[in-house]
C-alpha cells in the first residue's frame, strides 16, 4: 500500500481523531459496561488459577459457566499481567487502541480492494462516527465483539488477496484467522462462515480445493467446539441445548432490549448513501467487493426475520444489527464517492471547491446525528474513585477469597478489582445470580440481615446505603459504606 504524502497527513489526522472520539461520550476513568467487568473477571480468574475453568469467577461456590470467549480472556489476563494494579485506568486506553486498530483495517479493506483513497477514508470516516449503545455495543467499549470485528475484518482481507492472487499464503492466513475467531469470539466464526458459504451459493467465487479444506476445517472446529464446550451428557439434550441456546436466539437475548430502525438508528441520510453504495458495486462502477455486498445483504435480512418472528437464526439480533451498521458505514463511503463521481463529471467551475463543501456538509451531518446521541448517553457508573478505593481497601484489609454482599452494580467490580466473592450478580455476560436475595437483604431488617449472613456466609457488605444492625461494624466510610461481620 503507498500513499501518497497528503494521503498519509489525512489518514493520520483520521486514526488520532478516532483515539480521542469516544470522549464524546463523557470521561470515563473505569470501565463503562457490566461485561466488560465480567470479562476481566474471568481473565483474573485465569490468572489467579493458572488456567482456565468453567465456572463463574464471582461466586464462592464455583457454579459452573461456560465460557465460550476463553481467548478473549487469555488476551485480557495477559495485558493485567504486564500493569499489574494499574490495568483498570489503562483499560480504555486499549479499547482506543483496538478502535484505531479496526478502522486501520476497515480503511484498508476497502483501498486495498478498490486502490481508492478517497473512497476509502470516506467508508473510514463513517465507520468512526457509528453511535454506541449499551445493547449494540460498539467503539466505545472493548468486548469480544470488538475483537471478533478485528478478525472479521481480517479474514475477508485476506479472502480478498487471495481471490485476487490464488498465493497459498494468503490461504494460510484465512484459516489461522477462522480459528483465532473460534477461540475469541465465536459468533465471528459463524458469521464468517456463513458469508462464505453464501459466497459459494451464489456463484461469487470458484469452489477450488483450497476452499473445499476450508469448509471442512470449519465444520469441524464447529463440531469441535460444540463437543468440548456445549456437551451436556447425551445426544438429545446437547443438540437442543445447542439448538435452542446457540443457533435460535430469542428476543431476551440480552438484559438490555430496544427495538432499532435499520434506517433511523444510523440516520435517513448515510442510509440512502449506502443504498447508492451498494448500487455502485451492483453496477461495477467501482471495483467489486463481493464479501461486502454479502455481509450487508445477509445483516440485513436477518434483521427483517427478527423484526417478523422474533427470533434469530445463527447470530442474535443485537450483534448481526452491529455488524450490519459496520457494512452500513462502509457502502455510505462507496455511495458518496459514486455521487462525487458524478458530479465532478458535470461541475465545470471550482469543481475542487463545490466537491469539498459538498463533503464536509456530508459529514457535518453525520456527526452531528453521532454527537446528540453521544451526548444523551448515559451508563450508570460501575466504578468510580470511592467505589474503586473501597474494593481496595477490603482486599488490603481482609485480604482476598472473603464472600461480600454488595449493590446491584458494585458487584460487578468487586472480583476485578479485590479479588473477593458476591453473593449476588447483576445481569451481564456470566448471567444474573441470586438477585432475590440481594433484594431481601437490602429490604429487610435487621432479622432478615442477620439469617441472610448466616445462610451465605457473608463475611462483609460493600454499598452506598446505611446500614444500622448490631453485627455489621462500619469499618470503612470514604463515599461508600464497608461493613465487615461481626457476633
Amino acid at each position: 500500500m503507498v500513499l501518497k504524502r497528503y494521503e498519509k497527513i489525512i489518514l493520520v489526522a483520521v486514526l488520532i481523531l478516532t483515539f480521542f472520539i469516544n470522549g464524546f461520550y463523557g470521561h470515563y476513568k473505569y470501565p463503562i459496561h457490566g461485561d466488560e467487568y465480567a470479562h476481566l473477571a474471568q481473565a483474573k480468574d485465569i490468572i489467579y488459577k493458572g488456567k482456565i475453568e468453567m465456572t463463574n469467577p464471582y461466586l464462592k461456590s464455583g457454579i459452573g459457566h461456560i465460557r465460550l470467549e476463553n481467548g478473549f480472556h487469555v488476551l485480557l489476563a495477559i495485558f493485567i499481567s504486564i500493569f499489574n494494579d494499574h490495568f483498570i485506568f489503562l483499560f480504555n486506553i486499549l479499547k482506543n487502541f483496538v478502535f484505531v486498530l479496526n478502522t486501520s483495517l476497515i480503511f484498508y479493506f476497502i483501498y486495498d480492494n478498490s486502490k481508492k483513497f478517497s473512497l476509502a477514508i470516506f467508508s473510514t470516516i463513517y465507520f468512526i462516527f457509528l453511535k454506541s449503545s449499551l445493547d449494540l455495543l460498539g467503539n466505545l467499549f472493548l468486548l469480544p465483539l470488538n475483537i471478533g470485528l478485528t478478525l472479521i475484518l481480517l479474514f475477508f482481507i485476506f479472502y480478498n488477496k487471495y481471490e485476487e492472487t490464488k498465493k497459498k499464503k494468503f490461504f494460510f492466513w484465512m484459516i489461522i484467522i477462522f480459528i483465532l475467531s473460534g477461540v475469541i469470539y465465536p459468533l465471528g466464526l459463524i458469521f464468517i462462515f456463513i458469508i462464505i458459504i453464501l459466497i459459494f451459493v451464489f456463484r461469487l467465487a470458484k469452489l477450488n480445493k483450497d476452499y473445499i479444506i476450508l469448509l471442512i476445517l470449519m465444520i469441524f472446529l464447529g463440531l469441535l467446539v460444540s463437543a468440548k464446550l456445549l456437551w451436556t451428557g447425551d445426544i438429545i439434550s446437547t443438540l437442543k441445548n445447542i439448538l435452542y441456546n446457540h443457533i435460535i436466539f430469542q428476543k431476551n437475548w440480552t438484559p438490555v432490549q430496544a427495538n432499532y430502525s435499520p434506517i433511523s438508528y444510523y440516520g435517513a441520510l448515510s442510509f440512502l448513501l449506502s443504498f447508492v453504495g451498494l448500487f455502485s458495486l451492483f453496477m461495477n462502477k467501482v471495483k467489486e467487493n463481493k464479501a461486502l455486498i454479502v455481509w450487508f445483504l445477509f445483516s440485513l435480512l436477518n434483521i427483517f426475520f427478527f423484526y417478523f418472528l422474533n427470533v434469530n437464526i445463527f447470530l442474535p439480533f443485537q450483534r448481526i444489527f452491529y455488524l450490519y451498521l459496520v457494512s452500513l458505514a462502509i457502502l455510505s463511503g462507496y455511495g458518496l464517492y459514486f455521487i462525487l463521481g458524478i458530479l465532478s463529471h458535470s461541475i465545470k467551475k471550482y469543481k475542487i471547491l463545490i466537491l469539498s463543501v459538498i463533503v464536509i456538509i456530508v459529514f457535518f451531518i453525520h456527526f452531528l446525528y453521532f454527537f446528540y446521541n453521544a451526548k444523551s448517553f448515559e451508563a450508570v457508573p460501575i466504578l468510580d474513585d470511592s467505589t474503586y478505593q473501597a474494593l481496595r481497601f477490603i482486599e488490603e484489609t481482609y485480604g482476598t477469597k472473603i464472600n461480600l454482599m454488595a449493590d446491584s452494580f458494585i458487584g460487578l467490580g468487586v472480583y476485578p478489582i479485590s479479588e473477593n466473592y458476591v453473593v449476588s450478580l447483576l445481569d451481564s455476560n456470566l448471567g444474573s445470580v441470586n438477585r432475590d436475595i440481594q433484594t431481601n437483604f437490602f429490604n429487610g431488617d435487621c432479622d432478615v440481615k442477620k439469617e441472610l449472613i448466616i445462610k451465605n456466609k457473608i463475611q462483609g457488605v460493600v454499598t452506598k446505603t446505611n446500614i444500622s444492625c448490631p453485627f455489621l461494624k462500619l469499618v470503612y466510610n470514604k463515599g461508600i459504606n464497608g461493613y465487615e461481620v461481626v457476633n
